[in-house]
């Protein structure tokens, strides 16, 4: 895993070059796990992935990072009280976490 990477993207230090990043990495800068990653992507909430190989799927890392951005305001708006009309995955039916 390349945490130093997913380290050096949340700080934005790689904004001009695209990065692939593998599901471990993407659990590891969203805070979120595969379960919910992948219901959030069946409801297109969060980017697709790409597969690469036949056993290969990645991530494009402007997209999960744009993806953090958009969730971080929305977050924001909730705290400041601005309703948002999306659900989202933490609902009551959203799905348990591994």
């Amino acid at each position: 895993m390349q945490y130093q990477v997913v380290g050096d993207l949340l700080q934005g230090n790689f904004l001009t070059e695209v990065r692939y990043l593998r599901l471990p990495d993407v659990k590891h800068m969203t805070g979120i796990g595969k379960t919910t990653i992948y219901y959030l992507m069946r409801r297109g909430e969060f980017p697709d992935s790409v597969r690469l190989l036949p056993n290969t799927v990645v991530w494009k890392s402007d997209e999960v990072q744009e993806w953090i951005k958009q969730t971080s305001k929305r977050a924001r708006a909730v705290g400041l009280g601005i309703s948002d009309q999306r659900t989202t995955a933490t609902s009551e039916h959203g799905p348990s976490d591994n």
